[in-house]
């Protein structure tokens, strides 16, 4: 659980699966965000960088490793896309990134999930698929470098099927210390 002090709330984003509730989160603690006066000293002074994306669409991943594609973004600040799923890091520091994935058919055993940078597992990102139509999520900090690429991706020896409708998958990215690293 993270505290926003601004309107004392109390907020769980491990699992805001709704991208709706980024934004709102942010706008209310966009203030504790800023880096403390030692940071700015010590560290080249930049915004920090913030992004939601998810996927509302219907999708098959049909291969390991295969990237989850996202038709949706809010409250994108320092951060790229491109083809739909990769997301370049235009600022140096220390991330937290959140994500959720609910697969609707294809989940077998050994079945997981995570998040690559420049296609290599970060392994404290990766969680297991136990069945279909059973959500997962996964929040965990990564030091991250300007021009890295990451991207939520699936190992898996079948086609895993993403339904369309509610956020079938969601990636959150909030730099919580910016520096050169």
């Amino acid at each position: 659980m993270q505290h926003c002090r601004k309107k004392g709330l109390l907020v769980n984003y491990s699992n805001m699966q709704n991208q709706n509730l980024f934004p709102r989160y942010m706008s209310m603690c966009s203030a504790q965000l800023q880096p403390s006066a030692y940071e700015q000293s010590s560290a080249e002074s930049t915004a920090l960088s913030r992004g939601n994306f998810y996927a509302l669409f219907s999708q098959n991943i049909e291969y390991q490793g295969q990237p989850v594609h996202f038709d949706g973004m809010t409250s994108v600040s320092g951060l790229k896309i491109y083809k739909q799923s990769h997301i370049v890091i235009q600022n140096s520091g220390t991330y937290l990134i959140s994500y959720s994935f609910t697969p609707s058919q294809g989940v077998t055993s050994g079945d997981f999930v995570g998040i690559k940078v420049n296609d290599n597992w970060i392994t404290t990102s990766l969680q297991a698929l136990s069945s279909d139509e059973v959500g997962i999520n996964k929040t965990f900090l990564f030091d991250l470098m300007e021009g890295q690429e990451l991207y939520m991706a699936v190992q898996s020896e079948k086609t895993i099927i993403l339904q369309a409708g509610n956020a079938n998958a969601n990636l959150c990215l909030l730099q919580v210390v910016g520096r050169k690293l």
